[in-house]
């Protein structure tokens, strides 16, 4: 819910916390075990979208899919797109000790480093490229519960409303 609400504020300019609230009592019987899958995510998004209409970020037919995610996800971004994606949680943060996924909200580059909103406690992360890039890519005790680079992207940019 706080990673949904941290995306749509950005469009509408609401309060965070209250939305937030909206969209968790809506979503969580949509959750099994509290977890959100990407068809979560993306049926909240579009449920709470006002218009703005989300999908699951596609994949190049032939372009392999780690190198076609990294530019999809470039493109979207710098076309003022933030987008949403589901990362393993201990390499994201570079902490062994840590378990499970995590969502966040990606907005920028800046050289080798991947810019996000972290739903956890609200900061602004930065992440070297390689790192969120294998964060992003899910090890594999966590792939039962998600794919390798998912992520949902909104039809149109921040700046247009």
């Amino acid at each position: 819910p706080t990673t949904a609400a941290m995306l749509l504020a950005a469009y509408f300019q609401v309060d965070v916390s209250s939305l937030r609230d909206e969209i968790g009592e809506w979503s969580w019987p949509k959750r099994p075990n509290g977890f959100t899958s990407v068809r979560t995510m993306l049926d909240t998004l579009n449920q709470f979208g006002r218009g703005i209409a989300f999908s699951e970020m596609e994949h190049h037919p032939w372009i392999p899919i780690e190198a076609w995610s990294i530019l999809n996800m470039k493109a979207a971004v710098t076309a003022g797109k933030p987008i949403v994606v589901l990362a393993d949680a201990p390499i994201l943060w570079n902490t062994p000790k840590a378990d499970g996924m995590h969502w966040i909200v990606v907005t920028g580059f800046i050289g080798g480093i991947v810019v996000a909103n972290d739903p956890s406690d609200g900061s602004v992360i930065a992440v070297p490229t390689d790192r969120f890039w294998g964060a992003w890519r899910l090890g594999k005790k966590y792939r039962n519960f998600g794919q390798s680079f998912e992520a949902v992207i909104p039809n149109r940019s921040v700046d247009k409303g």
